[in-house]
């Protein structure tokens, strides 16, 4: 959507495009200003007012623009524009969590997930199956969650218990694909499909290629060409601790203008945020530069790493952020400190009890980002905080990027809407106009994100193989190398990072 606007000539709609990231800027800002005792009602007023402007302006946008309004007609995409849309041997399994009637006793029942399987070039045969009591599964989903991010031996029977919900059901539906394009609904949204195992102990990800989509007509996007190729960006290292005096002087040197209307305000109770360095990070940047070469990718680390860049670099053809990601639950903030070697994750949980003057923060994509350099500090007027949140993301110039890859912690996650996927940084890049996107489900250890990563560019680069074989094949590689060192194959330390977008081109 933001591709066929930025490249508007009318210029009606480029002033009134102009005007709705405007908005949206002043949204984040507003989402991470500081809220003292007799502003909530103000503060809610306030956002209320900009999301109705904003609202207000799409429309005007589908009015003038018949590209924009062409987007939009594509969110009524049918089962056959789909099917024409998949690779050969694909099937789209499109999850969805609804509540059931009872009509026999004129009431509503338990929820349910219900799975349609749609086959490439056979949209008119749309196979449809239950898969059970939604709340039950939601339960597994939980459970399956809490033991892979906590490094539970006890993984594999959840595992397969939840095969045996989700996938055995389908199989005869399924019929000979080898490609899976999932869009999962409520907690679905939550868990690698790739780490649930077979009755003999195999993973799913052994038999089939997977990638995620937000929602089944995202495949109407494949395909599309990009004509830009400009250098990727690489980010990682960032000085948490850099002050507004060191920021000032390094924009200076690498002539990167501040670009303040971008920035969010920081909250106040923001600033007991405390990030740690990660010094494997750079490493892992520094060999996705060998690989791609120096002269194909811009390396950005320590005072450097800055969100100012970020703005200031139009399309890159791959962005790769490795730093500390964080997931906003409210307003009232308390840490949890990111463990050793870990690309550290901050999570925002509700107190107890509420603080006097404290409200929630509504918009749910003020409430995950990532942190970069100058994070640790209190930002000075009109300078950007080291924050970068996904309602920022959204404005970024990435309509012509082919990749994003975050690699940080929980980067997959944000709210969760029924209906509508999640809410957050995985939303934000795909809005932004990224073809596909790398990111995470749970803490990562850094040494073997490391190895996953520079297997995955190599899987890429050298040998040309489409995204989300290239992710396959240096999981793989990373489940055997796991055995080797540790005994096992615990999804842990492979699972986490999961691919959405398109998923069968090479780069």
């Amino acid at each position: 959507i933001y591709k066929v606007l930025r490249q508007s000539k009318d210029p009606l709609v480029q002033e009134s495009f102009g005007e709705l990231l405007s908005i949206r800027r002043r949204i984040a800002a507003l989402g991470g200003a500081e809220l003292k005792s007799e502003k909530p009602k103000m503060y809610k007023k306030q956002m209320a007012q900009l999301v109705e402007q904003k609202n207000v302006l799409e429309g005007k946008l589908s009015r003038l623009s018949k590209a924009f309004a062409q987007t939009q007609k594509n969110k009524q995409a049918d089962a056959v524009m789909v099917a024409r849309a998949l690779p050969q041997d694909a099937v789209l399994i499109d999850l969805a969590r609804v509540v059931m009637a009872d009509f026999k006793n004129f009431k509503r029942a338990s929820p349910h997930y219900i799975a349609f399987i749609v086959h490439a070039g056979r949209g008119e045969d749309v196979a449809m199956v239950d898969l059970g009591n939604a709340d039950a599964i939601d339960k597994m989903v939980s459970l399956f969650r809490q033991e892979l991010a906590s490094h539970s031996a006890n993984y594999a029977e959840t595992a397969r218990a939840l095969y045996a919900q989700l996938v055995k059901p389908l199989k005869e539906a399924l019929g000979n694909a080898r490609q899976l394009f999932i869009s999962p609904d409520g907690p679905l949204n939550l868990i690698p499909f790739e780490a649930l195992q077979t009755p003999d102990g195999r993973f799913l990800l052994e038999d089939y290629r997977l990638s995620y989509l937000t929602a089944g007509r995202d495949v109407l996007r494949f395909g599309k060409p990009r004509h830009k190729k400009n250098k990727a960006l690489l980010m990682g290292d960032p000085n948490f601790a850099m002050g507004h005096k060191q920021k000032v002087v390094t924009l200076a040197q690498l002539a990167v203008q501040n670009h303040s209307e971008n920035m969010q305000t920081r909250s106040f109770e923001m600033d007991k945020l405390h990030f740690k360095r990660l010094a494997g990070t750079l490493e892992e940047i520094k060999e996705i530069q060998a690989l791609l070469g120096p002269e194909h990718a811009s390396l950005y680390s320590g005072d450097r790493a800055l969100e100012e860049v970020l703005w200031q670099h139009e399309n890159p053809h791959i962005v790769h952020l490795a730093t500390h990601g964080f997931f906003l639950k409210d307003q009232d903030l308390s840490a949890l400190p990111p463990g050793p070697q870990q690309r550290g994750f901050i999570k925002i949980t509700r107190p107890k009890k509420r603080r006097p003057g404290r409200i929630r923060i509504e918009n749910p994509m003020l409430r995950s980002g990532l942190a970069l350099a100058g994070a640790n500090h209190k930002a000075e007027e009109n300078a950007g905080d080291g924050l970068l949140t996904a309602e920022e993301v959204v404005g970024l110039s990435l309509d012509e990027t082919e990749l994003v890859v975050l690699s940080a912690c929980e980067t997959g996650l944000g709210k969760v809407t029924v209906g509508e996927g999640v809410f957050g940084l995985r939303r934000a890049f795909i809005e932004a106009g990224v073809a596909s996107l790398v990111m995470s489900l749970w803490q990562v250890p850094d040494k073997e994100t490391r190895e996953l990563m520079t297997a995955f560019y190599k899987r890429l680069l050298h040998d040309k193989l489409p995204r989300a074989e290239a992710l396959r094949q240096a999981i793989l590689e990373q489940i055997q190398r796991v055995k080797d060192r540790y005994g096992h194959r615990n999804p842990f330390y492979w699972a986490a990072f999961v691919l959405a977008g398109e998923a069968n081109r090479p780069l």
